[in-house]
């Protein structure tokens, strides 16, 4: 193939030689921005069901609130456009609503998925919510990936572990985070580039694994103090003595 591949002929020529399932693929890594303009280049050799139906849905969830987007997301024309484009569709939606609803539920009975659009932003966001739990369990039940969020899941716990928030940072490890990986990476120095040594490594994967037990150990029996050799010589003496009275 010949010619500059940025002009927009180029383009074409390209687009054109390639099968549908390759542009899908390509559109899935685009966010909301790059979908449409990519959809603009390619609107004469891939076939966008509903793209139309896609940009009056867009318009309207920016003016409706509250009841009314209930409403509107029961009747709008969902089914009719392309799977990437419903996702990119609940993902706006999610966005205006603040996090997860009931409402949303509408539209992932109607065929919507986080699975095939870029969601990282939304883990970002709901990671550092407060409601994070909630937040979190909706996003990735519905297609949403910690894998799309720069460094994945291990930069998340590191980051909040970092942080001294403990809570969040099990709760995410719980999710499928590596002890390995974060010993490596935690309560890193900026300027001390390089792998850890293996006392280094060990010792900040018992930090972890501290911090990991932490909850269970804090809800756990109380300690039995510690008695002192004199209370026990004692007792020991007092036992003996029973016993002896007891012979007699």
């Amino acid at each position: 193939m010949t010619g500059d591949i940025g002009h927009p002929r180029s383009l074409m020529a390209t687009f054109r030689s390639l099968p549908a399932v390759a542009l899908d693929s390509i559109a899935m890594n685009l966010d909301l921005h790059d979908y449409l303009n990519f959809r603009l280049t390619c609107v004469q050799t891939w076939c966008l069901f509903g793209c139309e139906a896609l940009e009056y849905i867009l318009k309207d969830l920016e003016a409706l609130t509250g009841e009314q987007l209930k409403k509107y997301y029961q009747k709008c024309q969902l089914e009719t456009c392309h799977y990437i484009s419903r996702g990119h569709i609940l993902s706006t939606a999610f966005r205006i609503s603040g996090g997860a609803t009931s409402a949303l539920d509408i539209l992932i009975q109607r065929g919507a998925s986080l699975k095939f659009v870029p969601c990282g932003d939304l883990i970002e966001c709901a990671t550092a919510s407060n409601d994070y739990e909630r937040q979190l369990s909706w996003l990735t039940f519905n297609g949403a990936s910690y894998r799309e969020v720069s460094g994945g899941i291990n930069r998340l716990c590191q980051e909040y572990y970092d942080r001294n928030d403990l809570k969040k940072f099990r709760w995410l490890f719980s999710n499928g985070a590596s002890l390995d990986i974060l010993a490596e990476t935690v309560s890193k120095v900026p300027n001390r580039p390089g792998p850890r040594t293996v006392h280094a490594l060990r010792y900040h994967r018992d930090r972890l694994i501290k911090a990991l037990r932490a909850e269970g150990i804090s809800r756990g029996p109380r300690k039995i103090p510690r008695v002192s050799r004199k209370s026990s010589r004692i007792s020991r003496k007092i036992s003996s003595a029973r016993h002896a009275l007891v012979q007699q």
